[in-house]
């Protein structure tokens, strides 16, 4: 993997950390339902770095989101994290409220008793004005093809001027026809255009899914299959933040098995992981700075590999691989 590391980032280069991490990463048995099969990862070291998840943060009252100023701006929202611990917001993870509903253009560490702007892009296109309260915890991230389109789809630019939410540019119109693609292929109409509402329109079969599965969602991350093809690997460091987000991050690739789902049982093997787990090693990152804390490195088709992976500290804190197309 031939990783560009950032002057400033880490004693160990990011490429060493990332592979190493990868080599070590453990594979628990397969769980299927209809057409989505998925199989728990495990990491056998102990995590350095310590953080909370935003659903976590949000519910204890210990972080505030609101507009960057009184206009507001699409692409920026303001965070401040009060609490005495890091708080960890991932890529894709949906903030309700305030002028419109966000997601989150990449992957933040928040540190302990900080503020920041957050990159972010609209997930609701026909909606511009406060709802008289603020950020709602939305329980749910961009789905797992939205997810990845967003990605391709984001320039990245370390010179850029102001704060460092501004090196993120995503193409917000992707964004918004990607959500009404799923809503189309969902048969979910939405006045104001909003992710939410496929979440909300698509509770009942998401839950059948989510109760299936939900046993195999233990360990520090996932694998998933769709159709009997891998669609992603997901990864955090810490059990405990993991145990909080594994229902979003499955429910991210639930709805695509729900647009994808041609009532058939698809037959998966753990090699294929294996295989695609160390294509990951053999890919090119592209690192720099992170808007909060650590190193963010993006993957960009390399080796057939898209994702990305936050390092701080020389620890790997969240990645998510997707096969390139």
């Amino acid at each position: 993997m031939s990783v560009q590391t950032p002057h400033a980032s880490t004693d160990r280069d990011v490429h060493d950390i990332v592979t190493d991490v990868l080599k070590s990463v453990e594979i628990g048995p397969i769980t299927s339902h209809r057409n989505i099969s998925i199989a728990p990862l495990s990491l056998p070291r102990k995590p350095q770095t310590i953080y909370t998840g935003w659903q976590d943060a949000y519910f204890s009252g210990s972080i505030g989101v609101r507009e960057v100023d009184a206009t507001g701006a699409v692409e920026e929202l303001f965070v401040t994290n009060q609490a005495a611990t890091n708080v960890l917001l991932l890529d894709g993870e949906e903030l309700c409220g305030l002028n419109q509903n966000r997601v989150l253009a990449t992957t933040v560490l928040m540190p302990a008793k900080a503020s920041l702007n957050i990159p972010v892009s609209c997930s609701e296109a026909g909606r511009w004005s406060p709802l008289g309260r603020g950020t709602m915890a939305a329980g749910a991230l961009m789905a797992r093809s939205s997810r990845v389109e967003k990605m391709k789809a984001t320039v990245r630019n370390a010179q850029a001027t102001g704060s460092r939410a501004r090196r993120y540019q995503v193409n917000q119109e992707q964004v918004w026809a990607n959500i009404r693609d799923l809503q189309t292929q969902l048969g979910v109409t939405s006045p104001t255009e909003a992710l939410r509402d496929i979440y909300v329109a698509k509770k009942e079969a998401i839950t059948q899914y989510l109760d299936a599965l939900r046993g195999a969602l233990v360990g520090q991350g996932v694998v998933v299959w769709l159709n009997g093809r891998l669609v992603g690997v997901e990864l955090v460091s810490i059990s405990k933040a993991y145990n909080a987000i594994r229902e979003q991050l499955l429910q991210s690739y639930i709805i695509d098995a729900l647009r994808m789902h041609q009532g058939l049982a698809f037959p998966v093997h753990p090699e294929t992981a294996n295989r695609f787990i160390e294509r990951c090693t053999q890919g090119q990152g592209d690192a720099m700075e992170s808007v909060g804390l650590g190193v963010d490195i993006r993957y960009a088709g390399s080796a057939g590999v898209l994702g990305s992976c936050l390092v701080h500290e020389s620890e790997v804190i969240h990645a998510s691989f997707f096969p390139g197309i």
